[in-house]
């Protein structure tokens, strides 16, 4: 229950190094394992999306555009392709259960079996009218259900194959047995109950959902920007070790750095910074 914070390591008073302040020259690469670009291409999910109505294959940000830039009047053109941090990102409703229902039958080979039901009281359109070609629709349930993180897998996504009622307005779930015995799931322990929130899937959804998806897309990329769209330049120089031993500087791992160059840096002329290794 406790959570472990972790910074970068600075300490000691910021001293001033630059060309002719104690280096020799400075030059300039990326820090190893990092992930540096100026141009990001988002590419967005292809669930619950129609070509033919949506007139693309994968959700668009709102301006349509195919990447966004960031400091690329700095950096020039590095190219970054990103599709898993948006794939949870597609046009979708969050449902809520209102009742549950199910029924024993008899299986093909004699055994009995119970088929469960639900409804969702607040659905205001009819899923058998927004199929698509050759999918089967599906529902995962979410967090705070039995049935969360249950089902059939599929790249890391969990879910159940549903059929829709039309007239009775309730969803089928299509059981499974996933063990290596007679247990089906869902089971009389492992249910969806009234209140649980779903997201139905493998469908086109009306039009007014890709405005809201298209949004939330923006948002996301938007923000993955912030987190990831920042100089991972490392700076490295020779110093000139008179200057170093006139001025009596301690250069220790950690130890706050104004690294001074108009060539880096033009627009303030230095850049706060740290001592990584010597």
């Amino acid at each position: 229950g406790q959570t472990f914070n972790v910074c970068r390591c600075e300490h000691g008073e910021e001293i001033t190094l630059g060309y002719g302040k104690g280096l020799t020259e400075i030059d300039n690469d990326t820090a190893d394992n990092a992930k540096f670009y100026t141009r990001l291409f988002p590419i967005g999910s292809s669930k619950n999306i129609d070509r033919e109505k949506y007139g693309y294959s994968r959700l668009q940000l709102p301006s349509k555009a195919r990447y966004v830039d960031v400091n690329t009047d700095k950096y020039g053109i590095i190219h970054h392709y990103e599709a898993s941090a948006f794939a949870d990102i597609f046009p979708r409703r969050v449902g809520i259960v209102s009742s549950v229902r199910c029924e024993e039958v008899t299986g093909e080979d004699g055994n009995p079996f119970k088929i469960y039901y639900f409804r969702d009281d607040s659905l205001n359109f009819d899923p058998n009218e927004y199929e698509l070609s050759q999918l089967v629709k599906r529902v995962s349930f979410q967090e705070g259900s039995e049935l969360a993180g249950q089902g059939n897998e599929e790249d890391g996504n969990y879910f159940f194959e549903v059929n829709y009622n039309s007239d009775t307005r309730e969803f089928e779930i299509i059981t499974i047995w996933p063990y290596d015995n007679d247990l089906q799931l869902p089971n009389d322990t492992l249910i969806p109950k009234a209140g649980d929130r779903y997201i139905l899937w493998n469908i086109r959804m009306p039009s007014e959902y890709y405005a809201l998806a298209e949004e939330e897309f923006l948002t996301a990329v938007e923000k993955y920007n912030e987190q990831h769209a920042v100089d991972v330049s490392r700076y490295k120089a020779p110093t000139d070790h008179v200057y170093i031993e006139d001025n009596n500087i301690d250069l220790f791992v950690g130890r706050r750095v104004r690294l001074e160059s108009n060539k880096y840096f033009p627009e303030v002329g230095y850049r706060k910074s740290r001592i990584t290794k010597i």
